[in-house]
């Protein structure tokens, strides 16, 4: 389960920490966000939530962003940068998140080619409105 973080009150989240703790399910979710605060925050109230920052310049260095927060995936948001978004994912950038042990989380994907293309590059996670489409078949 992906939950993107708008807005996050952590006391109030503490009954959400328990609600996934009663279904076992803290292991299966990434808490994801773009403000890097919220993420922290998450870390510094369970250390073992999974957390993924997410980014959209192509340019950043998002593998010492998600370090200066503790983050476990980079999430970068580039869907409306390029016709096919997986080729802004080069063989360097992978390597420098992979030797980071960082996970990555790609943007919402709906199109059939560019799954196929992310998955070929080894991504964790692909976020989807229609998950159906993210089975390997």
């Amino acid at each position: 389960m992906y939950l993107d973080i708008k807005q996050i009150n952590i006391k109030a989240a503490v009954s959400l920490f328990r609600t996934l703790d009663e279904y076992h399910y803290i292991k299966n979710t990434i808490f994801g966000a773009f403000r890097p605060d919220y993420l922290a925050d998450i870390k510094a109230a369970r250390p073992d939530a999974l957390t993924s920052i997410l980014f959209s310049a192509v340019t950043m260095d998002v593998v010492l962003l998600a370090q200066a927060i503790n983050a476990d995936y980079v999430h970068p948001c580039w869907e409306n940068r390029a016709e096919q978004p997986h080729q802004l994912l080069t063989p360097q950038w992978i390597n420098a998140v992979r030797e980071a042990e960082l996970g990555i989380v790609c943007w919402h994907e709906e199109r059939p080619s560019e799954i196929a293309a992310l998955q070929a590059l080894g991504v964790d996670a692909i976020c989807s409105d229609k998950p159906e489409l993210l089975l390997n078949k």
